[in-house]
């Protein structure tokens, strides 16, 4: 059960490899990745629990 004072967070995302990046060729999913990994981390140093989830495509 979260809190008003609950450091507990659940970031949810798409998986680098669910999303099209046809229309961004400079951008790898190697890239998004890297700055979500980053994101994660930096939330961790801020003293959240989290716990993340990326959604990737079926199949």
């Amino acid at each position: 059960m979260m809190t008003e004072t609950s450091t507990e967070a659940n970031p949810f995302g798409l998986h680098p490899s669910a999303v099209d990046l046809s229309r961004h060729p400079e951008i790898t999913q190697e890239m998004l990745a890297t700055r979500i990994a980053a994101g994660e981390a930096a939330m961790r140093e801020a003293g959240f629990d989290i716990v993340p989830c990326q959604v990737t495509r079926p199949g």
